[in-house]
């Protein structure tokens, strides 16, 4: 392989007997050792003697109105509704739509199943349109003013959701501890409270 960059831009002008005489010589005498500088010297002179035809006077007279038909065509082209750029960019390797795929279906099951875990109870609706167990009373409604199926009720209902409430914070406090809050203000010295 020649590296001789000088000796490669001397053989156009070698071939067509232009150079120096200390050109032509220095020329020579690298022809007569590198194979590679000959070959390309012989592909030069192939080339030369090459004719190219003219393509004639019509090609050369139709040639401006077949660049501005073209021009034109192009124009006409990103005016229409084209949605082919489109798809060139959702040209993606297969491991990209496939770890696009996993990451929709993760997305999804999160959000399908996480909220099944953390869904409150709704009350069942009865025959006749109310909810068992609701009573729906508008205003303000004082405890004296109750009967005493009603403070049973209250009652039964607080003692259920204070219920779930324990089972929900056992993990934070510790199981089978009772956190009552009369033992809290019996630990409290007069300063504290």
């Amino acid at each position: 392989m020649c590296n001789d960059t000088t000796i490669k831009e001397l053989l156009p002008a070698y071939r067509e007997q232009t150079l120096d005489p200390a050109e032509n010589l220095l020329v020579e005498s690298h022809l007569a050792s590198c194979d590679e500088c000959r070959t390309e010297l012989s592909l030069l002179r192939l080339m030369a003697e090459e004719t190219v035809p003219d393509p004639g006077e019509a090609f050369w007279t139709a040639m401006p109105d077949r660049i501005y038909q073209a021009v034109q065509k192009s124009r006409t082209k990103k005016k229409s509704f084209d949605l082919s750029w489109l798809f060139d960019r959702m040209a993606l390797p297969r491991w990209a739509w496939a770890a696009a795929t996993v990451g929709a279906v993760l997305i999804i099951s999160w959000f399908v199943f996480t909220p099944l875990q953390n869904r409150p109870e709704t009350p069942q609706p009865q025959g006749d349109g109310g909810y068992a167990g609701v009573t729906v009373t508008a205003g303000s409604v004082s405890v004296a003013d109750l009967d005493e199926d009603e403070l049973s009720t209250i009652d039964s209902w607080t003692g259920s959701e204070l219920g779930s409430i324990a089972q929900e914070a056992e993990p934070v406090l510790g199981p089978g501890r009772d956190a009552d809050i009369y033992e809290a203000f019996e630990d409290l010295n007069a300063r504290e409270v």
